[in-house]
């Protein structure tokens, strides 16, 4: 029954693997670059449940192996190191061993010989460099099954180029270079053309020695022909990937190695090369934030898969990343700098303009100050201008009515001695100048004071005691009106023309700046 039982879960594991291919297949692969980096994204936050996929299936494998025996036993076992060869260096090496232990005792001494060839080709991944090359050069060409020589060259490209690539020394390097490709060209000889493997590795063979358009045109037919989980698809957008880095397609080569990394993350594997070089190409292309993501992941998938070499290389490839960081930040350092400074300026300016502001503010208010001052002072003004054209008017009926009474009762000659002693006149000009004074010191309250202010200290004028204007400053007062003209001026005071020049060259001779002394006067009590 456990036989029945387990027939039937493997016939229901292919069916699911079946459906699952055939769903790959149809799903839509990213076409461009800006639609893969996303979905490498997404993998890369749900790598765990990839993961946890991952174990889940080989713990089933494990429980499958655990209730047969026999030939079951040794298939499942071996089954069991190929799946970890991909995710845990330590458990593939060990379950190797087992299935080799196995074998053994079930004398298949051909199989024992194919599983070391695929358990040796292993060890340099773990950093096991000289032990694995000891082991596999120890091999006799001639004792070498006919049904293992596949096997052997496989063993032999992946121990070399694994080894060759690790080395630093140019000389080292080279020689395991070459004698890895020596093995990739006995593996596409001797392999079948019909299967994947051949185009797999004939691509690898054709990029090492610069065959480009056969190298693309493998890598392209296993991209169409294969999964995306498919290790060899991985291995093909890795492949061209590298090729677009190399060109300094920055664009291309950072499309199909995050193919090739997507790849990786969903089948669960760890020891792929695929998202480290994507680090190193996002890097230059200024991506350093998926840059550090992608080398960080590889680092720790690197670790958990016990691939000492791909830690090192990923671990070497991070300082760049923290460089690049360095530099960026001391660039936006720089810029932060800049800006502050000029913040800083721009708030002196600010801080001037509000100050400014404030000044012109205060002086507008001083202004608006001034301005209802002097609405009310005119208004005043118009006040009087109308009582006194009222005190005339007044003043000019009474003498009409004394004019006609006078005439009446035929007392021409009283009259006329009226009128010859200049008594109304004199009435009059003193009520016009003590309505002119009060109006004007009205309108400017400090007038006499800015006046003396323009005189020498020994020359200033002095105000009578009865507080009315002199005729030096009711000039003066008529010219800050706007009266310039001697002739009305003489007039309005009753003085000669004479009499009017004479005082305004006496003032101006007493005035500190005698050429700009009228000009001064119009100034006094303007708004400004």
């Amino acid at each position: 029954m456990s036989i029945l039982h387990n027939i039937i879960d493997h016939i229901r594991s292919c069916l699911c693997l079946v459906l699952l291919m055939g769903w790959i297949s149809m799903s839509a692969v990213p076409a461009t670059l800006d639609e893969v980096l996303p979905e490498l994204d997404r993998v890369i936050s749900e790598s765990d449940y990839y993961k946890r996929h991952s174990e889940a299936r080989i713990d089933s494998m494990v429980r499958r192996m655990n209730s047969v025996s026999g030939r079951s036993r040794i298939v499942q076992c071996e089954d069991i190191a190929k799946e970890y060869s991909e995710i845990n260096i330590d458990s593939a090496i060990s379950y190797f061993v087992r299935a080799r232990a196995l074998l053994e005792l079930a004398g298949d001494s051909a199989a024992v010989q194919r599983l070391f060839f695929e358990s040796v080709s292993l060890l340099p991944v773990m950093g096991v460099m000289k032990e694995s090359l000891d082991s596999f050069e120890a091999v006799v060409p001639d004792d070498i099954m006919p049904e293992n020589k596949v096997y052997y060259y496989k063993a032999g490209h992946r121990l070399l180029f694994n080894v060759g690539s690790f080395y630093p020394a140019k000389s080292l390097r080279n020689k395991y270079l070459e004698a890895g490709m020596s093995m990739t060209d006995s593996l596409v000889c001797n392999i079948n053309q019909d299967i994947p493997d051949y185009k797999l590795y004939r691509a690898q063979l054709s990029f090492m020695r610069g065959d480009t358009p056969t190298m693309v045109s493998d890598v392209h037919d296993l991209m169409e022909l294969l999964p995306v989980e498919d290790s060899r698809y991985a291995q093909a957008a890795y492949m061209l990937g590298m090729y677009y880095d190399r060109k300094e397609k920055s664009d291309e080569a950072a499309y199909y190695l995050a193919l090739a990394a997507i790849s990786d993350i969903k089948s669960g594997r760890s020891c792929g090369t695929s998202l480290q070089a994507l680090g190193m190409v996002l890097n230059k292309r200024g991506d350093i934030d998926r840059a550090y993501l992608c080398l960080t992941h590889a680092l720790a998938s690197a670790n958990e898969s016990k691939s000492m070499m791909r830690a090192v290389a990923a671990s070497e490839a991070l300082p760049v990343i923290a460089r690049t960081f360095y530099d960026q930040d001391r660039s936006k350092l720089t810029l932060l700098t800049w800006l502050l400074i000029v913040i800083g300026l721009a708030s002196l300016v600010i801080v001037g303009f509000i100050i400014w502001l404030r000044h012109e503010m205060t002086r507008l208010e001083r202004m608006k100050s001034r301005l209802a001052e002097s609405n009310k002072v005119k208004e005043t003004y118009i006040g009087q201008f109308l009582s006194l054209c009222s005190i005339y008017m007044e003043k000019q009926e009474e003498f009409h009515k004394l004019v006609s009474r006078k005439i009446a009762a035929g007392q021409v000659e009283d009259l006329y001695a009226m009128v010859k002693s200049g008594k109304i006149l004199d009435e009059q000009e003193r009520i016009f100048y003590d309505v002119f004074d009060d109006v004007f010191m009205h309108m400017y309250p400090t007038f006499i004071d800015d006046v003396n202010a323009l005189m020498a200290d020994d020359r200033r004028i002095v105000l009578s005691d009865d507080g009315r204007l002199n005729t030096e400053l009711r000039i003066l007062a008529f010219m800050r009106l706007g009266i310039d003209d001697s002739a009305k001026v003489a007039r309005f005071l009753g003085l000669s023309l004479n009499t009017i020049y004479t005082y305004r060259n006496k003032l101006k001779s007493r005035a500190l700046r005698r050429d700009e002394f009228e000009a001064d006067v119009m100034r006094i009590g303007q708004i400004e």
